[in-house]
């Protein structure tokens, strides 16, 4: 089975940290032109500045999409970073603001991301039984671990995870790309989160190494799966006029070759090359079988050569099911 390139992509994620000082019960993070279908979620950690309680995630809320799924995992037998995700599959998308209801009102250290996940399933969206969590208390190693998921039911996912605690910088976990690395420091709590694609059913745990010995500490990691791949086409709408003359594709031009841009600058990149095209009566360009990773979202571009039709420079498009 074919999956859709499931990803983060570059500034689809916002970091939100209380460097300045301490939150009081509401933390919001906005994320920029969501595509719709995404992912939408936070994850990170927090705690009582003056560690007199744990704090969990009462509730989260999309501006756009509404309630969101919470998750909390805080040490028990004392107090420590509790780790915290929010999420919603399948989002209506636009610019939106995520709102997060914590459990104590005043003076809480917290860092996490915002962000979103393109190619994600719609619904029924999370494998292997995520989120998984676990914590230690007082614990007297370097070591964290959200603890194993089951065997996954697909191959194609994506994982996030988080740990947060009273421990100083964690180091980077090898495969994992890290969206926020924290040491534990006032007004901070120490935090790690990090995210990796796998293409196996095998099951998965986001593992820390950190420094500090001694710390009450918790892990989490949810597991995403992929959107089963669509038969996507390519379409072009030509209609167009330049310099006082009308070029329109019609089925009279056959032979073409098309020049496909993909969420690329034509100056910047290669083109997708498809030879043999042909116009059609209604004037729309359609070249069937985008390859796979090509999603609806995609910003393409073309131009046409062939023996019966004039360069009419950049023309804009868009990806549909076939």
């Amino acid at each position: 089975m074919a999956f859709e390139d499931i990803r983060i992509p570059g500034g689809a994620y916002v970091v939100v940290e209380n460097d300045a000082g301490l939150e009081d019960g509401t933390v919001t993070g906005v994320l920029t032109d969501v595509p719709a279908g995404a992912f939408v979620f936070y994850a990170g950690g927090t705690v009582k500045s003056d560690f007199s309680a744990n704090v969990s995630l009462s509730s989260a809320s999309s501006s756009v999409d509404g309630a969101m799924t919470v998750r909390t995992q805080s040490p028990t037998g004392g107090v420590g970073g509790s780790a915290i995700m929010a999420y919603r599959a399948n989002s209506a998308g636009g610019t939106q603001t995520i709102t997060l209801t914590l459990s104590s009102a005043s003076g809480n250290r917290i860092s996490g991301v915002f962000g979103y996940i393109l190619g994600a399933a719609i619904a029924s969206a999370l494998d292997g039984g995520s989120p998984v969590d676990e914590y230690e208390s007082n614990a007297t190693d370097t070591t964290l671990s959200s603890g194993a998921t089951t065997t996954l039911s697909q191959t194609d996912c994506l994982c996030i995870g988080v740990g947060a605690g009273s421990f100083g910088n964690p180091t980077e976990t090898a495969g994992w790309t890290t969206l926020l690395r924290r040491a534990n420091g006032s007004p901070n709590i120490g935090t790690y989160v990090a995210y990796k694609k796998v293409t196996a059913t095998t099951a998965v745990s986001f593992d820390i190494t950190h420094p500090s010995s001694t710390a009450w500490r918790s892990a989490m990691l949810i597991v995403i799966k992929a959107a089963t791949a669509s038969a996507y086409n390519y379409e072009f709408p030509f209609a167009l006029s330049a310099d006082g003359v009308t070029y329109e594709l019609n089925d009279t031009h056959t032979g073409l070759t098309v020049h496909v841009y993909r969420n690329i600058d034509p100056d910047d990149g290669a083109s997708e090359i498809y030879t043999g095209q042909a116009g059609a009566a209604d004037g729309v360009l359609v070249i069937e079988g985008a390859p796979s990773g090509a999603l609806l979202t995609d910003d393409v571009k073309c131009t046409v050569e062939g023996a019966n039709i004039a360069s009419v420079g950049y023309v804009a498009g868009s990806v549909v099911a076939a």
